[in-house]
């Protein structure tokens, strides 16, 4: 087992004016298609989270009925000062650390992200029972980002074999669960798909159109829908106590009846709200060279207006709707409880994956500043591909063993 720590270096966020995000596919008659419900020779688990109130339970499975390895990368999209968001002022850190597992056949394996897994000390019951794959650091508190598995060899060259498959808990210390599933990229079996001179680069260009590709191509075009931002919870209204209260400002919890007094903060009843996580498909790890992918959307409320936004997106990026924009993805903007949202790369710029949670409130509790809320995460749709689509050739490059 091989464990490195390397500074990557530096990366910095941006957004234009109306901004969105979104991420992935799901399970595809095409086999070359990207997934989040079948095994692939690479998954990527776009959030995860040790920050002091969630941790990350991380679930792999080899799926096949031989040995499988898998050389992994957590990658740490944290700004510089994790007390300020990200921005050109506050770059994201990119620290990489790697690390290799072994899983027998059929063999599932879990750890929690803060903890790490080490080897032959696991008791019945705890996060680290069963067979050891081997050692596995742990993340260090406050770090927010991805981690990417990539099937390999016992040279640690990458191979194509499909038998990854993972999972991410996202846990509340409250109790409250997110979770979502991996996303799979699958390698070409085919003894006719094209090598590279640099085993350690995996071209993400195999699409339908294209056999002899390696590894499957981004989607084109992700397909978000999602509830208006700060819509209220009709749902909620129903089963629990939305009556209007302040969320934010000097006021916040107390009930209101217009914004104007809250202080700062806004009159809402039960609002749900939901963020965003993005990271591009393309990635240099060996060189060190962040990747930087500009997305354009196209957002249609219940009654078909279009809106527009766009975001760049360097290293990672979490943030919720109103953060990317304030206005564009509101409920009071869009006057709909839901809205469907198209997001495509511009022409050139790498592909992103990724994966979105929601947040519901009750405002039940009679301690006037603390709500229930419960976090949902999911994978969303994808659409053609970048390679067909706009001739991109995605890569990951990994750091030679």
């Amino acid at each position: 087992m091989r464990m490195v720590n390397r500074n990557r270096g530096l990366c910095m966020l941006g957004a234009a004016a109306f901004g969105v995000c979104a991420l992935v596919n799901v399970a595809s008659a095409n086999p070359s298609d990207v997934t989040t419900e079948k095994g692939g020779s690479v998954i990527i688990l776009p959030k995860v989270v040790w920050d002091g109130t969630r941790d990350t339970i991380i679930q792999i499975a080899n799926i096949n009925n031989l040995p499988a390895q898998a050389r992994c990368f957590y990658i740490d999209g944290g700004p510089l000062n994790p007390n300020l968001p990200p921005g050109p002022t506050n770059p994201q850190l990119w620290n990489e650390t790697d690390f290799n597992i072994f899983l027998t056949k059929q063999q599932p394996t879990q750890w929690v992200a803060s903890l790490g897994r080490r080897v032959g000390v696991d008791s019945f019951k705890t996060a680290g029972y069963g067979i050891d794959p081997g050692l596995i650091p742990p993340v260090r508190r406050g770090f927010t980002g991805e981690l990417k598995c990539v099937q390999v060899d016992d040279s640690d060259i990458p191979v194509r074999g499909n038998s990854l498959k993972g999972e991410a808990t996202l846990r509340r210390f409250d109790g409250d669960v997110s979770k979502y599933n991996a996303i799979a990229l699958r390698g070409n079996n085919d003894p006719n798909a094209e090598v590279n001179a640099n085993p350690n680069q995996l071209n993400l260009d195999w699409t339908q159109l294209n056999g002899v590709g390696q590894y499957s191509a981004c989607p084109n075009t992700l397909i978000f829908d999602h509830i208006a931002y700060e819509a209220p919870d009709l749902v909620v209204d129903q089963i629990g106590n939305c009556d209007p209260r302040c969320y934010g400002g000097t006021n916040n919890g107390l009930a209101c009846a217009n914004t104007s007094e809250c202080g700062g903060g806004k009159c809402l009843s039960c609002p749900v709200t939901t963020n965003l996580t993005l990271v591009p498909c393309d990635e240099d790890i060996e060189n060190q060279v962040p990747s930087s992918s500009t997305v354009q959307f196209a957002i249609w409320d219940e009654f078909e207006r279009r809106f527009s936004s766009s975001v760049t997106v360097n290293c990672w990026l979490s943030a919720e709707l109103n953060q990317i924009h304030p206005n564009a993805f509101s409920f009071s903007t869009l006057g709909t409880f839901s809205a469907h949202t198209r997001i495509t790369p511009n022409p050139g710029a790498p592909g992103v994956l990724g994966v979105a949670e929601e947040t519901r409130r009750d405002n039940s509790n009679q301690l006037p500043s603390v709500f229930f809320s419960a976090v949902a995460a999911y994978n969303l749709e994808g659409e053609g591909n970048r390679f067909d689509g706009s001739g991109v050739t995605d890569t990951i490059v990994l750091p030679t063993p």
